[in-house]
């Protein structure tokens, strides 16, 4: 990997990526990608945590020992995360591309290169220090309900341990009078998880503030005052996380049942596949780009029309399938399949629904979708040579 980089870019920072504080507000950090050689590059910069970092420009080519820098911003935070946060950097020469137009579909797979640069939130020398964070939320960022206000609505919050420590959490919204959380305190075990109830009384309307619940985690480890978890005794020990509350008419609340929750586009697809003449047959590539176990379901527009195998399955992070993707009608005029698409559905999978049905119908607004263009391209027609083509040439 390293002759390669050299060979190709210089990536400045090459390993780690720091941010420096207060984190209390939005803070940057630059990446240099220079390119080595006297061709174009192309690169791709990758992240699982979309939401707590904005990537610009997140590709783009660089021509002949050109430079770019990117900006990488991190949204405010209370505490250190307890996983480590990576970015994935991928650059291909254009000339060896076999898909130029996509270097990084999944037929380039092979000519791809990468470097991973390792995220670390620099703790000041002195002063307020941030604390190790050791709990992990699903949902992550917000809670959702259905602008529907005049029914009591209810959904779950999974909260996991994710240290060998005992951890003690507190749960409570800024507005308690109409959100309502069960437990309001929870001890998880090493390594363990716990589920809190959340619901929304009805209203009349929406609050003019944003309404937030609040969560904040302790080690029983790091306690110094046991008697009061939360107290100032611990303030320096104690993480802090926030879980907004939407409300939205397009998206239905999340039933007490199922754990599920927004999730990112951890699937890649090509924008496009196609038949040439009578092909019956062709592949089509998913990649899990994610870190995660990923649920998918590939969709057609017109039933009968494909058969796409398999059309389910579930991929382990970074892993590839290829599909088969049938046409059944070789007859069809071209009006009638002109805008014919597949459609893959996915989702990341909750560790506690293993089993479970990931696609619900009632749930379509929770998937992470990407659409594929059917194109057909016919086979040139093969025309006989007119007489003047044989005739010998005047010397």
């Amino acid at each position: 990997m390293a002759e390669a980089a050299a060979a190709l870019v210089e990536i400045d920072p090459a390993d780690v990526l720091h941010f420096q504080g207060p984190y209390d507000k939005e803070q940057a950090s630059y990446v240099k990608i220079t390119n080595l050689t006297d061709a174009e590059v192309a690169f791709k910069v990758k992240t699982v945590t979309p939401l707590q970092y904005s990537v610009k420009p997140n590709k783009g080519t660089l021509s002949a020992r050109d430079s770019t820098t990117i900006i990488v911003s991190s949204q405010p935070i209370t505490a250190i995360p307890f996983i480590k946060r990576v970015f994935k950097i991928e650059y291909i020469a254009l000339a060896e591309a076999i898909n130029k137009e996509f270097p990084f579909s999944q037929i380039n797979q092979d000519k791809i290169d990468f470097v991973k640069l390792q995220v670390e939130y620099d703790q000041p020398e002195y002063g307020e220090q941030l604390v190790q964070e050791v709990i992990r939320t699903d949902p992550s960022s917000y809670i959702l309900f259905s602008d529907v206000l005049t029914e009591v609505q209810t959904c779950q919050l999974f909260v996991r341990n994710l240290s060998n420590n005992p951890v003690v959490c507190a749960f409570k919204a800024n507005y308690s009078e109409l959100i309502v959380l069960f437990p309001a305190t929870a001890i998880l075990p090493p390594r363990g998880s716990h589920t809190v109830e959340v619901s929304l009384n009805p209203m009349r309307q929406a609050p003019y503030g944003n309404m937030v619940v609040n969560i904040q985690s302790i080690s029983v480890a790091d306690a110094v005052d046991r008697n009061d978890w939360f107290s100032e005794t611990n303030k320096r020990f104690i993480a802090k996380r926030k879980l907004v509350v939407k409300l939205s008419d397009k998206q239905t609340p999340l039933s007490p049942t199922s754990p599920f929750a927004p999730t990112i586009l951890a699937l890649e697809t090509p924008n496009i596949i196609t038949f040439k003449g009578d092909t019956k047959r062709v592949p089509l590539e998913v990649y899990n780009s994610s870190d995660e176990l990923v649920a998918y379901k590939v969709l057609t527009t017109i039933s009968g029309r494909y058969l796409v195998a398999p059309s389910s399955g579930r991929l382990r992070k970074h892993e590839i399938v290829t599909l088969m993707v049938e046409r059944l009608h070789l007859d069809l005029n071209p009006s009638e399949v002109a805008n014919d698409k597949l459609k893959v559905i996915s989702r990341i999978v909750h560790p506690d629904l293993e089993q479970a049905n990931m696609f619900p119908s009632e749930h379509k607004e929770l998937f992470a979708e990407s659409k594929i263009i059917i194109a057909f391209e016919p086979e040139p027609s093969k025309k006989p040579l007119p007489p003047e083509a044989f005739e010998r040439g005047a010397d």
